[in-house]
Order: structure tokens, then C-alpha cells, then sequence
């Protein structure tokens, strides 16, 4: 879990996902922040998230399961691949896996054409 601390409404987090060098985030829970509110499997590596912004898009996960790093190469299993679910807004497997809904949110909108605004 990314989660490292949690007081007074403030959570301290690290994603594995996340920009190098490694860093943490502080967040406070009354601050306006994306979550995934829903989560459904597509195709090969692909599931489409709707975030709590109204937007959605489909996110493919294969250039983050080629790093085949110790959490991702899991994911390589299609069975254990659709074993994801959400925690906190988060996207969440069962070996400790979570990817930061904020950052999966910005890299499709790089990609403009897979956010659409509900």
C-alpha cells in the first residue's frame, strides 16, 4: 500500500508508478483530488477508468508491465491482471500493487484523445 502515514486528514504516499527520482505525496483529504471511481476490464491490458472529475479514458498498462518489475510482472497473467480493484481511488492488485489515480490521469491526458469529459 502507498500509504505511509495518515494524520489529521493528511496522507503521506508513495506510488510505484510514479516520475523518477522517488518522492512522496502529501495530501490533504479535503483538498479537491482525482480519484477512479470506476474501473472495467476492456481487452489484453486495457481498462477504462472513470475518474471523480467526470472524465474517463482507457488506460493501456503494457509499457508499465514490460518493465517486468517485481510488482508488474504479475500483471503479465491476464487471470491475475483482471484481479484489480479500488482502494481510496487508487488502482489496486492484490500483490501491493497501486497506481496513483492523479498520475495515470495526467498521462492520458498527454495522450488528449483517451480523456473524454462525461
Amino acid at each position: 500500500m502507498p500509504i505511509i502515514s495518515y494524520f489529521f486528514g493528511i496522507y503521506i504516499r508513495m506510488y510505484h508508478d510514479d516520475h523518477n527520482p522517488p518522492h512522496i505525496h502529501v495530501e490533504y483529504q479535503e483538498q479537491i483530488m482525482i480519484k477512479i471511481i470506476q474501473a472495467e476490464y476492456l481487452r489484453d491490458k486495457v481498462i477504462q477508468l472513470h475518474f471523480s472529475d467526470g472524465s474517463y479514458g482507457d488506460y493501456d498498462l503494457l509499457c508499465l508491465i514490460n518493465r517486468k518489475s517485481e510488482l508488474t510482472k504479475l500483471l503479465q497473467d491476464e487471470t491475475f491482471f483482471k484481479q484489480f480493484y479500488l482502494e481510496m481511488g487508487a488502482l489496486c492488485w492484490p500483490n501491493g500493487l497501486e497506481l496513483s489515480p492523479g498520475s495515470i490521469h495526467r498521462k492520458l491526458q498527454v495522450l488528449q484523445d483517451n480523456v473524454k469529459i462525461a
